[in-house]
């Protein structure tokens, strides 16, 4: 069958034949990928793959299907928590009743944590709390086509859980839609963990600069929230560079790294000073500095009360005596300097 369809060049069909012909191809290839899956879970849970001169199992799947080693350790991932929890998923792919897609926001939102996983393979208090044997007791098992993401056709009967739920509204509600309420189901399983990771990047958080030959070398971690705030404010610095332009992109972004640092010392808003205080209290002086750039703007000082404007002096004189004094000027020259030049004078001296 595969060799009929590939051998047709896609050119010649008619539309209406291919558009006839390319959701059912989809559909075939979404139901092999989900097979494909629970073969990486088995040929992880055998080992067998041990015996080969491989790291890992996604080091094997790398070379053997000859994909990247990043994609290969997300199908090991999917495989395992497809085989080892969330077994209603992986029936349902292979079934062809959900996409490759809900089941990569099963995987990769609503269980990326043990309590989440807890939740989607929890039987359901009502249905679990039926007696045996009467009417409540069909309704607490997943019939095949129930709607709910249950056994597929063929298949045993068994308890309702949270991933059967969660199964049947990915098949009643757009890819967007499901999206929002996989992480809604994870925000009510495990608030904290969302909170954790954030805590966890909080205190990765470093940055060094050392002086080394010829300059200074950086290294550190930032988290997501602080690297994409940083990440803005170079890119507006940087702009879209110009054509012919020979700078590298880390070129220009080191350009415009320093560019910020002369900007922030320029406009007066931070004390130079060589004393080092308490780490946290720096911190978080600097970001509330960042955040509140028009503060000093307003008193004329910074929040620790040093000048908010680099020291200048100031200048003022009337128009009449500003024009007198470049007419004495323009008199004491040897030449007569035009009219034109004085008011670019000007224009030099507002700028």
């Amino acid at each position: 069958m595969v060799e009929q369809l590939t051998a047709v060049d896609p050119r010649v069909m008619d539309g209406g034949l291919a558009m006839e012909l390319s959701p059912r191809v989809r559909a075939v290839v979404d139901r092999l990928g989900a097979q494909r899956l629970g073969l990486i879970g088995q040929i992880d849970a055998d080992g067998l793959w041990a015996s080969e001169p491989v790291r890992t199992v996604a080091h094997w799947l790398a070379s053997r299907e000859r994909v990247s080693l990043g994609s290969a350790r997300r199908d090991v991932r999917t495989a395992r928590v497809l085989r080892d929890h969330l077994t209603a998923t992986a029936e349902a792919s292979r079934a062809g009743v959900v996409t490759p897609e809900q089941v990569g926001i099963v995987v990769g939102i609503a269980a990326t944590s043990q309590a989440r996983l807890e939740a989607l393979t929890a039987v359901l208090e009502s249905e679990a709390a039926s007696p045996e044997g009467d009417g409540a007791s069909s309704e607490a098992e997943c019939e095949p086509g129930d709607g709910a993401g249950g056994a597929v056709e063929g298949g045993p009967t068994r308890p309702r859980r949270g991933e059967d739920v969660l199964l049947g509204l990915a098949g009643r509600h757009s890819l967007r839609d499901f999206t929002r309420i996989a992480r809604r189901f994870a925000v009510v399983a495990d608030p904290e963990s969302d909170e954790r990771g954030y805590r966890l990047a909080s205190e990765r958080e470093h940055l060094d600069l050392s002086p080394t030959i010829g300059g200074y070398h950086v290294q550190g971690f930032l988290a997501e929230e602080h690297g994409q705030l940083v990440r803005t404010a170079l890119g507006a610095v940087m702009g879209t560079a110009e054509p012919g332009c020979t700078q590298s992109p880390a070129k220009r972004r080191a350009v415009a790294l320093a560019g910020l640092a002369r900007q922030a010392l320029d406009e007066g808003r931070f004390r130079s000073t060589n004393e080092q205080g308490p780490a946290g209290d720096r911190l978080a002086e600097g970001a509330r500095a960042v955040g509140e750039d028009s503060w000093g703007a307003r008193d004329g000082s910074a929040r620790d009360g040093s000048p908010a404007v680099r020291p200048h002096l100031t200048v003022t004189v009337s128009w009449t005596e500003l024009t007198h004094l470049l007419g004495a000027n323009t008199a004491a020259r040897a030449d007569a300097i035009p009219a034109t030049s004085a008011t670019e004078d000007l224009h030099a001296m507002n700028a």
